[in-house]
């Protein structure tokens, strides 16, 4: 009986310490929501998980305080092409945040954070480490980072840091 009780104790304790590390989270993260841990790509490294779900500057670029990596041939065919309307155009001429498809350079560096398209139509996404669910990757210039970086996971409530326009 001593054994039922000790364990029925530590299981209370257990889902109370979970309880409060959820909530501290929640506290902490604000806005941006508590990463959602059951939408997670398989081989992340759960103890490399960020706590935030949205990325901190939302799915919004300042073009002003962004830098971008040499075009490619193929980048630059794909910009000339591209079809403006409202939504592009008008961010590129103003040169205010745009979070507009984009259809320059596949990768840049915005405010000390990295980006990538992701799709045909002009999609971008911040990137992070650990398959998309780790820290934000972090930059000063372009040449920090790649296409190739995963495209921030878990914030499927929003479009703060998945693959959109």
């Amino acid at each position: 009986m001593k054994f039922i009780a000790a364990t029925l104790f530590l299981a209370a304790q257990i889902t109370g310490g979970f309880a409060a590390a959820v909530s501290s989270a929640a506290a902490e993260c604000g806005s941006l929501g508590v990463l959602d841990i059951n939408d997670l790509p398989a081989g992340v490294d759960l103890s490399a998980l960020r706590k935030c779900a949205g990325h901190p500057l939302g799915h919004t670029r300042d073009l002003k305080k962004t830098t971008y990596n040499p075009l490619t041939p193929e980048e630059i065919e794909r910009a000339q092409s591209a079809k403006l309307d409202a939504r592009s155009v008008i961010p590129v001429l103003s040169g205010r945040a745009a979070n507009a498809c984009w259809f320059g350079a596949s990768s840049g560096c915005t405010d000390g954070y990295c980006w990538k398209t992701c799709g045909n139509n002009g999609e971008w996404c911040w990137t992070a480490a650990n398959g998309g669910s780790g820290n934000w990757l972090q930059c000063n210039s372009a040449n920090q980072c790649g296409s190739g970086e995963a495209c921030g996971k878990g914030c499927k409530k929003s479009k703060a840091c998945g693959c959109s326009c």
